[in-house]
């Protein structure tokens, strides 16, 4: 999780795609879908998606 706040922190912004993508990625091949439960992913992508509304208003 201290990863998706270092990218929020220095990017101002995440997409939840970037869960697959490198940094994540070199964790687990898969990103966090091979680290976590389904539910898990999920709730962390609406989390990141309502950061990014609230702060961007995407």
């Amino acid at each position: 999780m201290s990863i998706t706040v270092n990218i929020l922190t220095n990017n101002d912004v995440m997409r939840p795609a970037q869960l697959a993508q490198p940094p994540f990625s070199d964790i687990h091949f898969e990103g966090v879908f091979g680290l976590f439960d389904d539910s898990a992913v999920m709730d962390l992508r609406n989390r990141i998606k309502d950061v990014v509304a609230k702060t961007v208003g995407e």
